[in-house]
């Protein structure tokens, strides 16, 4: 006999605790998604906003030295807020089209459309990543210019 055999009551009793923890998964990474969003435009934000008035009230432009550090790091950081953002409506496109997905899975018994992703999905985790990555090197870059500008 099969020790992975399991009678009809196991089986439905595995597909719900499957099923919650799903649910809990899913609750965990919207939560997750949201946290970061929110860390990255605030951050951006505050950092761009303290670099500017810091460095007006700390430098004059004939003091500064690799200026460029600063420059590309506070593009960087409009770059990273201005993805972040653009990342909302690029979201709600991919949840959008999921919905459809589900529509077509659930109501027009379609199996490809369950696991079909759509550009917007693709487009959507590469520009968080780059959120992210904008955001670390303009602070570095930002830090690198107060640095050699202080000491």
């Amino acid at each position: 006999m099969n020790d992975n055999y399991r009678s009809p009551a196991e089986q439905a009793e595995a597909h719900r605790l499957l099923a919650e923890i799903r649910r809990e998964i899913l609750a965990r990474e919207l939560s997750n998604t949201q946290a970061y969003d929110k860390a990255v435009l605030t951050l951006s934000s505050a950092t761009l906003a303290f670099s500017l008035s810091a460095t007006s009230a700390l430098f004059s432009m004939e003091e500064m030295r690799a200026s460029y550090l600063l420059v590309v790091g506070w593009l960087l950081l409009a770059t990273s807020i201005s993805v972040s953002l653009s990342a909302f409506l690029v979201s709600n496109r991919a949840l959008s089209a999921r919905l459809q997905n589900a529509e077509a899975y659930y109501l027009e018994n379609d199996e490809a459309s369950f696991n079909r992703s759509t550009p917007c999905d693709s487009l959507n985790l590469w520009a968080n990543r780059a959120v992210g990555l904008a955001l670390v090197i303009s602070i570095f870059l930002i830090v690198a210019f107060f640095t050699l500008n202080i000491t």
